[in-house]
């Protein structure tokens, strides 16, 4: 950075400053991060390529999703998206309509969520990105669900198991076998939604991925509740546990006060 600062090069700074913002949002630093983002963004205004500012945009709204300000993160993204709609920058356009689904997926505006991944799929898969086309089924199946429409989710899923061979990504096969179960759960096939959490929960444990087992564990006491297999409650529960020490996850810790509830009002 300090070199580029005393070549004086504006193009020079925006490369670097964009590339600084990046490395600071990898490592999770997102004041640092939005910081060199804005400085790369001045630059390149004044460089005046469109395409690599509408990059920068894109660059710099998940720092605001990160935090939490859906809004800003939304309004950065509807920037770079013109732009890539202008240049009929195909796939980038893509990424933009998965990532406002997120966005709206995160402020519960789960109509225009499903509106987003609706325009994202075809793109990815007419550009043969089928890891992004599979990441947007899920997601989209996780919505679905919300919506109490497990018809569409299960019919999501099915889509990205057709695809799953397509690349090696076992953590998918789990969001894959995660999902699945949330399904099963709301059709009431509790038999079902168990045999689809212990595949998830293999997958996980040879990933070692602390917070889906944790959540996962959680999900599984909620079916053995339902089930009125007591005994193994407790069990799952402590499993939960284990995997939640040190992760710091409201959203786990929530769940599993909701769930230890349910058992307790259940037994």
């Amino acid at each position: 950075i300090e070199y580029a600062e005393d070549l004086e090069d504006i193009e020079v700074l925006a490369f670097v400053y964009n590339y600084a913002g990046i490395f600071y949002k990898k490592i999770k630093n997102i004041k640092k991060s939005i910081k060199y983002f804005e400085k790369a963004i001045k630059f390149q205004k004044k460089i005046g390529d469109t395409h690599e500012l509408a990059n920068y945009y894109h660059n710099m709204a998940n720092c605001y999703g990160m935090e939490g300000n859906a809004d800003q993160m939304l309004n950065l993204i509807q920037r770079s998206q013109k732009t890539y709609l202008d240049l009929d920058d195909i796939s980038r356009l893509g990424n933009s309509y998965a990532e406002m689904g997120n966005v709206f997926k995160t402020m519960n505006q789960l109509d225009e969520s499903i509106s987003m991944f609706e325009k994202a799929k075809p793109i990815f898969l007419s550009e043969e990105m089928y890891f992004k086309y599979n990441q947007v089924l899920i997601i989209q199946s996780d919505v679905f669900i919300d919506q109490s429409e497990f018809d569409n989710a299960n019919k999501n899923l099915k889509e990205a198991e057709k695809h799953t061979g397509k690349f090696d990504n076992p953590m998918m096969n789990g969001r894959i076998s995660f999902s699945f179960a949330k399904v099963m759960y709301g059709k009431g096939a509790l038999s079902d939604a168990s045999d689809y959490i212990d595949e998830s929960i293999e997958i996980f444990q040879d990933l070692n991925n602390k917070s889906q087992l944790a959540s996962l564990y959680i999900f599984k006491a909620k079916i053995l509740i339902d089930r009125k297999k007591f005994k193994r409650v407790e069990k799952c529960l402590d499993k939960a546990k284990k995997y939640m020490r040190r992760l710091n996850d409201s959203g786990l810790e929530s769940n599993l006060q909701i769930t230890e509830q349910n058992y307790i009002e259940n037994k």
